[in-house]
């Protein structure tokens, strides 16, 4: 119940601000269940965020993210400085955290 009213207030928010959210769904162990809202940030306008297939710089950009973009992963980092997030398709991948601030813990 409390996820589906932060979810609604977080969306209708997005909405007014003329934002997008991405929602899908995040599959992992019950350590790493937790899931949190992040906002994209320190991206140029009209550059996008790289979502990578591994936590790492090098690896192959598999989706991305706009400036301002609100999106859900897991909140634990899964490397350092790395976050799992969901994509513009929903795909699942890996983005350097300097460019998420962590808006609130849903689960």
């Amino acid at each position: 119940m409390i996820f589906k009213r932060l979810a609604g207030a977080l969306i209708a928010t997005t909405v007014a601000g003329g934002g997008m959210v991405v929602f899908s769904a995040v599959t992992a162990t019950a350590a790493e269940a937790a899931v949190c809202a992040y906002r994209v940030r320190n991206v140029p306008a009209g550059n996008q965020l790289a979502v990578r297939a591994q936590p790492s710089r090098v690896a192959d950009v598999i989706d991305v993210l706009r400036p301002g973009q609100i999106t859900i992963g897991r909140c634990a980092l899964q490397r350092p400085n790395w976050r799992a997030v969901n994509g513009v398709n929903g795909v699942q991948g890996f983005s350097h955290k300097h460019y998420l601030k962590k808006l609130s813990r849903l689960s």
